[in-house]
């Protein structure tokens, strides 16, 4: 909720084509700090670091990061909308 009320305050205003996100920016970062966790843990914990599964976590958080970077990016030339803050949070 930080971060979303910080952008809501922070960021400029989208163009009035800009596309409408389905995810707030704290929602994003969330995500990615979560998928990053999971990798990580899974990284020191399994036996063989080269298992599927780590390199599955390992992706799906650089694909995590590209879309967050798409994102900063799209906010800053104001080509995208996040969703409005619901006021009972």
């Amino acid at each position: 909720m930080a971060v979303d009320l910080w952008a809501s305050a922070h960021l400029p205003p989208p163009r009035p084509d800009a596309k409408l996100r389905a995810e707030t920016l704290g929602a994003v970062i969330d995500r990615l700090a979560r998928t990053q966790v999971c990798a990580y843990h899974l990284l020191m914990t399994v036996d063989d670091v080269a298992a599927p599964q780590v390199h599955v976590a390992w992706h799906r958080l650089a694909e995590l990061v590209d879309d967050y970077t798409a994102l900063a990016d799209a906010l800053a030339q104001r080509a995208a909308r996040l969703p409005a803050l619901r006021e009972d949070l």
